[in-house]
């Protein structure tokens, strides 16, 4: 970049392209699974290929069993009788409830990190997504993600799951 006065001269790169992509991962007191990175539209089976890729992974980071928590999108609706099938533990939360989802933060988070990278080619949008889920998913990175869990969920049940107007 070029910093004049007048701006003369001054050239900003610029994304070539409207390149979208969809991520799936998933996070955990311990760690994460690795990120899927794709450009399809996320449906049941694009859904059930991320979980299927990442079980191996989940079962390393958990090998005395583990619960997976999905929010509810109609891909991962429509996968619940085969994740039953599958044995994938399940937990059921309210249906508008991304404060009770960690990952829901995470994501956000991850979108701050790759626009202040501000990628403009497809190619830099992939790296700077992976280079920012490794650094987010480090253990100690990802504990304040879970650290209030507690105290969010003792004030749903509290509340009977009633979501409060802000």
């Amino acid at each position: 970049k070029d910093w004049r006065k007048d701006h003369r001269g001054m050239e900003e790169e610029r994304p070539r392209d409207r390149t979208h992509y969809n991520c799936w991962g998933a996070i955990s007191f311990r760690g994460a699974t690795s990120l899927s990175i794709y450009t399809e539209n996320t449906n049941q089976y694009v859904y059930k290929d991320n979980l299927e890729e990442t079980r191996t992974e989940l079962d390393e980071l958990y090998p005395e069993g583990w619960f997976f928590v999905h929010d509810n999108h109609k891909s991962h609706l429509a996968c619940e009788e085969w994740m039953k099938k599958e044995g994938f533990g399940r937990v059921r939360f309210p249906s508008y409830s991304p404060d009770l989802n960690p990952i829901e933060n995470l994501w956000f988070t991850l979108k701050e990190s790759v626009a202040k990278d501000a990628p403009s080619t497809p190619e830099r949008m992939v790296a700077s997504l992976k280079r920012n889920w490794e650094i987010l998913t480090l253990p100690g990175n990802l504990r304040p993600y879970f650290i209030t869990l507690f105290t969010r969920y003792q004030e749903c049940i509290d509340k009977g799951g009633v979501r409060l107007s802000v």
